[in-house]
């Protein structure tokens, strides 16, 4: 009995029979099956027809040399041999790119792309022509925002002020700052200077800083965050959990918000306007490039909205309507939760009053009642001769030397933060009056700038009252109108132009 033929065997068969132009349908379908699925059988195959070719062309040789040329192969064998060899070669053209759709793909070049205002630097190493990072990259980056892709594939926002160390395409340090990250790899670790978060296939956003807390938000998939300290137990996150560590990296569990991260890079800095010319269920609309509702509604010191009084609570303003305080127990509150941490920010506005009856006049604020540089509080003096910033237990002023902006008339006030610090450790402020900067006094030292505006924990937008832990004592009394909120510090260019245009440079 004969034992059936090896595989090996029977592909030798298959290409004896394709070469001699005799397969059968099903044999022909075999073969294509094997060459397409097994290496070893192309291999075997371009041997054969390697070797057949030699054979041929030997075989054409001799019977020229013997005068033979006419005993040949006969003509139709040989146009049956070669449409099969042409067949075999499509297909071996068709798997070759099938192979090159399977491979691997090479990996992403990695880049850093820097947003407006950006200031930064490569403290060491940088970018190479070949679209790779140098081994331990440090950025710096003192203002702005900065887009980074690594060769893994991981993605990040960086937010300055801060430092970030890239130690390899899956391992970056950050030492102060904010970093939005969407994981490329299997495993992506974030350090800072008390904890490690380790990423296993995520999105999520860590702010570090070594002065006060950091925190760690999960939009997707799953984190584990281990302290420095080996003492404290490593915390597992998943989507929409967040944590707050303390001065020792100990964690606590705080609500998830990602709005206290940019997750893209934009080609301008984000801002939010209200110019209170239109009333849209019951509150004042803002336009802003930036996704949510940030209605304002006037408010009362027990915090309920007075939607029935809002129409009554505009007045003729430089430019259409205008936000008009004429009680003393009436307040705005918007839906917007301000800009936080240490970001640089303009606020801008025109103002028309008289006379306060109180001192220390709070017109625009948002943040943490209180001190520990958690609050935003923008203002002035009762008779309006004055301009100041106060973030909680520290505050500068600018004596507007004989000027008055409580004088019946309009005028364009406008603070700045570039987010730096001086050499003295104290935030770096601007304010101008009708596009005119004014000299800053630091008239106390305190704490860091570091904005709560979570909206749980913290006021939201608020205007025309100081922000207390429980809300009394007098509110501004007067107009304001073109309320402009910037994510970005402007210059004074920038802020002439907006005084004068009703618009903000880059806004069609």
């Amino acid at each position: 009995m004969n034992s059936p033929s090896s595989p090996k065997r029977q592909l030798e068969q298959l290409l004896q029979s394709l070469e001699d132009g005799c397969l059968t349908a099903s044999e022909h379908q075999q073969l294509m099956d094997q060459l397409r699925d097994e290496p070893e059988a192309r291999e075997a195959y371009i041997a054969h027809m390697r070797f057949s070719s030699l054979m041929q062309s030997k075989a054409e040789s001799l019977a020229e040399l013997g005068g033979v040329a006419d005993e040949r192969q006969p003509p139709a064998q040989g146009r049956q041999f070669a449409r099969a060899l042409m067949a075999a070669a499509a297909l071996l053209a068709i798997i070759a790119f099938i192979g090159s759709m399977l491979r691997p793909p090479a990996p992403p070049e990695a880049f850093c792309k820097a947003g407006p205002g950006s200031v930064w630097n490569y403290e060491l190493g940088g970018l190479n022509s070949d679209g790779t990072f140098e081994p331990d990259t440090r950025i710096r980056l003192d203002a702005g925002t900065l887009e980074i892709q690594l060769t893994s594939g991981s993605h990040l926002i960086f937010e300055g002020p801060g430092i970030l160390d890239l130690r390899n395409p899956d391992e970056v340090h950050m030492a102060d700052g904010r970093l939005w990250a969407r994981a490329g790899g299997d495993r992506f670790i974030v350090h800072t200077d008390r904890i490690r978060v380790v990423d296993l296939g995520t999105e999520f956003g860590v702010i570090a800083s070594t002065q006060v807390d950091e925190e760690v938000h999960v939009a997707e998939g799953t984190v584990r965050v281990e302290p420095i300290l080996s003492t404290l137990k490593p915390v597992v996150l998943t989507a929409h959990q967040a944590i707050r560590t303390n001065a020792i990296g100990k964690p606590r569990t705080i609500p998830y918000d990602d709005r206290r991260f940019n997750k893209q890079l934009t080609a301008t800095a984000p801002y939010w306007h209200w110019s209170f010319d239109r009333i849209e269920n019951g509150g004042f609309p803002c336009d802003t490039d930036s996704p949510g509702l940030h209605d304002l509604s006037i408010y009362t010191f027990d915090l309920e909205k007075r939607r029935k009084t809002v129409d009554s609570s505009t007045g003729e303003g430089l430019h259409g309507r205008a936000f008009l305080l004429d009680q003393p127990t009436r307040f705005g509150r918007g839906d917007f939760y301000g800009i936080d941490g240490s970001r640089p920010r303009t606020v801008a506005f025109w103002v028309n009053a008289s006379d306060q009856t109180e001192d220390g006049c709070s017109l625009v604020n948002w943040g943490q009642a209180g001190g520990e540089g958690a609050k935003w509080s923008l203002g002035t003096s009762k008779e309006g001769k004055s301009l100041s910033t106060n973030w909680g237990g520290a505050w500068a002023t600018s004596p507007l030397d004989g000027a008055d902006i409580f004088d019946g008339e309009w005028h364009h006030v406008a603070f700045v933060f570039t987010g730096e610090t001086d050499e003295e450790g104290l935030p770096e402020l601007h304010h101008y009056v009708d596009g005119q900067p004014q000299t800053v006094h630091h008239t106390r030292t305190g704490p860091s700038v570091d904005t709560l505006s979570d909206g749980r924990s913290g006021w939201p937008l608020t205007l025309g009252i100081q922000l207390f832990s429980e809300q009394e004592g007098p509110t501004y009394q007067g107009k304001i109108d073109e309320l402009h909120v910037v994510g970005g510090a402007l210059d004074q260019d920038q802020i002439r132009h907006l005084m004068e245009k009703n618009r903000l440079p880059w806004v069609k």
